[in-house]
């Protein structure tokens, strides 16, 4: 099985709520397939437009990235509270889940009940329809036990439509061993001193040059997710403007200044351009970088590889402020599936029950290594005291003083496709300014045709 989070395919052991990634080549139309079970494609969506509220037995079908282990004991624990409800979940690559669920939309399925939602979706997703909104009960019970910066991020119309599992953040990992080898003073885990991306690139290049392999590997290369704060810390803002997000704005000169850093480090060899967003985790725990930039999940995984290191603050632009990646997975509801007030109590368990969350944070991560920071409170409470003082410490600075949203959009599948495109295109050496032109280009039109069926 495999699973994905913020935009990578994974499989094997999981580590600090994310798992050992597959090849690129495993991220395909076939293996969807395989992580299907039979009959799932062929449902047909005749059904959706009853509400089932009784069964001897109901069978709900889940949509998601996250490897099995994931949800395993939480399902497993829900089965028991609930005889008769039996949880099926479906795995499939990240990349492929916004075709397929947008493709089962489309045609109204009702196949499956619940579904991941990678919170940016949400405010595309709920204006299309394609999930059900949180009764006022329920929202009253979020409030409560979610953060409100969260339940922004599953908002739209004034309704809530998802319900948040875990938000993220970013640490500057650095190997002991390599960074001693070049003669590099390691930069300190304290908050308000972290380095500057020029810092970082300077000491990337010195372990490069000292060591011969690379100086810095980002863990979602090429990822919107990670990549945001790179314009927008330099004040090029999130990539989209206006009304509902639907202005381009990604060829402005932050983004373009910005971008030619980035280029930088791979001309000149410091980020390797041969390994992908698949393969960056466990390059990185072989010892091949000097600095890593990922997340918690990343940790524990490390300390299992044998690695000597250390982790720091998520670097900034020299006389700009730090911005550092957060939101995560939510869960919603299937508006065509006979089985919506059993999917909404499943997710509502999950999301918002003391039991529900704390069993899914103590195995998002596998045995004795917690993944992502759980959205709900009491479960975040529980959370810290996995981790060394020091390292919790810096993750609650940066979630609560640093955190930045990604792009609020009605366009946010065509958006993160489109600039995903861009980086890749200039982490290979196109030119950065035509790139981002060709991008803003591209995004014009797809949110032109988005307008035009208002």
């Amino acid at each position: 099985m495999q699973r994905a989070i913020k935009g990578k395919c994974r499989s094997g052991r999981s580590g600090g709520g994310l798992a050992r990634k597959f090849a690129p080549a495993a991220c395909g139309v076939g293996v969807v397939l395989a992580a299907v079970a039979p009959g799932v494609f062929g449902a047909s969506p005749a059904s959706g437009s009853t509400v089932r509220h009784a069964s001897t037995s109901v069978t709900l079908n889940f949509w998601g990235t996250e490897v099995a282990t994931y949800y395993g004991s939480a399902i497993s624990e829900y089965e028991k509270l609930n005889p008769g409800i039996k949880i099926d979940y479906h795995v499939f690559p990240f990349n492929a889940l916004d075709t397929v669920i947008s493709s089962h939309m489309s045609t109204h399925d009702s196949s499956f009940a619940v579904y991941e939602v990678d919170e940016p979706r949400a405010y595309e997703f709920a204006s299309k329809g394609w999930l059900v909104p949180m009764s006022s009960s329920t929202t009253a019970q979020l409030s409560k036990v979610v953060p409100g910066e969260q339940l922004g991020e599953v908002s739209y119309h004034n309704k809530i439509w998802a319900l948040p599992l875990t938000t993220s953040t970013q640490l500057l990992f650095y190997n002991k061993t390599l960074l001693a080898k070049s003669g590099v003073t390691p930069p300190s885990i304290n908050p308000n001193q972290g380095w500057t991306w020029q810092q970082l690139a300077a000491a990337a290049a010195k372990v490069h040059k000292a060591t011969g392999k690379a100086g810095l590997v980002f863990d979602q290369v090429n990822r919107i997710y990670q990549m945001q704060p790179l314009p927008q810390g330099l004040g090029g803002g999130p990539g989209v403007t206006g009304k509902d997000g639907l202005t381009a704005d990604v060829d402005n000169a932050a983004w373009v200044k910005s971008m030619q850093w980035y280029q930088g480090l791979f001309n000149s060899g410091v980020m390797p351009k041969s390994v992908t967003a698949t393969e960056t985790e466990s390059y990185w725990e072989s010892g091949n970088s000097g600095f890593f930039w990922g997340g918690p999940w990343n940790y524990y995984p490390s300390k299992k590889a044998g690695l000597s290191f250390g982790v720091a603050p998520t670097p900034h632009w020299a006389g700009h402020a730090t911005e550092v990646p957060t939101d995560s997975w939510a869960v919603g509801v299937n508006p065509y599936s006979p089985y919506r007030v059993q999917g909404m109590k499943f997710i509502e368990w999950l999301a918002l029950s003391n039991a529900g969350a704390i069993n899914l944070m103590e195995h998002s991560g596998g045995v004795g290594s917690p993944g992502n920071p759980p959205a709900n409170t009491v479960a975040l409470a529980k959370y810290w005291p996995l981790w060394p003082a020091p390292v919790a410490n810096l993750m609650k600075f940066q979630l609560e003083h640093q955190s930045i949203h990604r792009a609020h959009t009605l366009g946010w599948v065509q958006y993160e496709l489109v600039v995903e495109q861009a980086f890749k295109s200039i982490a290979d050496g196109s030119n950065v300014q035509a790139a981002l032109a060709n991008a803003q280009s591209t995004l014009s039109e797809d949110f032109s045709a988005i307008k035009s069926q208002q």
